[in-house]
């Protein structure tokens, strides 16, 4: 007789048919993101299952453009037309529906928007607010798009945007990209590029007369040391340097490095003091972050509201040196 170990038994590692199969059945039931993980475990498992783990990745991309919403994706035609099959499935699950009531807002004047909107319908009205008046800049509707600054900078909205009637829609939080570079080299631009073309707000905002810029800028060389103000209205240790592109009496601009997104977005609204380095006497000032503007390879331009005007004698020295 064989006495019985009472031990498990082992779990059977499956085939890569198998593995295959439930891909195909996760993929056809819109569970995109276990497909995917389960398609990683076979690569792993597996490696030299190259027909599985090919035609794994192509049912997976199939599934994912069959389940698109046709009606928006008719509506962005323009836009999904111009992108490889890859680059439709990677923008589209990127993206998030909701549907917004009338009289609610989007996003408020003087806050962030970290949202790009494609609007499917509906009406949306857009407003600058000053005291207790409110001024029209005008609305926008099926097909536009909304939010495109928040692509590329970071910054405080200078309207706000409220639904004038139900809106449906998809939205992208800016997040959302972080993988493309890898996922989808070059799509970033391809959206950049259509909405640079096709967005309607900053011609709405000129054909408004919304010109914040008070003062003439300047263009300026030199080094920026800048020292981030706290609270308690002290400066601090945290600092960085930068070099300047701009200036005016009431702002200045220039560009710093930054590793990553989130640092820059952690500076918006931030105080500092700022010295022009080289000036004799030296010049120190106190201004306000209200942009970053984002460039290529980690390089952003700051953009800052001094807190007082400068005389036109100061003006002149910073931009001299």
């Amino acid at each position: 007789m064989v006495e019985s170990t009472g031990g498990a038994v082992p779990k059977k590692e499956p085939t890569a048919e198998e593995m295959a199969r439930e891909i195909k059945s996760l993929a056809v039931s819109g569970e995109f993101l276990k497909a995917e993980k389960m398609r990683e475990h076979l690569l792993q498992r597996h490696p030299m299952a190259l027909s599985e783990i090919v035609a794994s990745a192509e049912i997976i991309d199939n599934e994912k453009g069959a389940q698109m919403d046709q009606g928006h994706i008719e509506i962005w035609n323009d836009l999904y037309s111009s992108l490889s099959q890859e680059e439709q499935n990677c923008l589209f699950y990127a993206t998030r529906p909701a549907v917004v009531t009338e009289g609610k807002l989007l996003f408020a004047q003087g806050k962030p928007n970290k949202r790009l909107f494609f609007i499917d319908s509906g009406r949306i009205t857009l407003y600058h607010k000053k005291g207790e008046e409110r001024h029209f800049i005008g609305q926008l509707s099926v097909g536009d798009i909304l939010g495109e600054d928040a692509l590329l900078d970071i910054t405080f909205a200078t309207f706000a945007a409220g639904c004038q009637t139900d809106v449906k829609l998809r939205y992208l939080v800016d997040l959302s990209m972080e993988g493309w570079d890898k996922e989808c080299p070059g799509l970033k631009e391809k959206l950049i590029d259509y909405c640079l073309k096709k967005g309607r707000t900053s011609t709405l905002l000129k054909k408004q007369g919304f010109d914040k810029r008070m003062y003439s800028r300047h263009p300026a060389e030199g080094r920026v040391i800048a020292h981030i103000i706290n609270n308690q209205k002290e400066r601090t240790n945290k600092g960085f340097k930068g070099f300047l592109q701009d200036f005016s009496r009431n702002g200045m601009s220039f560009d710093i490095r930054l590793s990553k997104r989130a640092t820059a977005q952690a500076l918006l609204g931030r105080l500092l003091e700022l010295e022009i380095d080289g000036l004799n006497p030296p010049v120190y000032l106190v201004g306000r972050i209200v942009r970053l503007g984002f460039h290529l390879h980690g390089d952003y331009s700051v953009h800052v509201k001094l807190d007082r005007v400068l005389p036109e004698n100061v003006l002149q020295a910073i931009i001299a040196s």
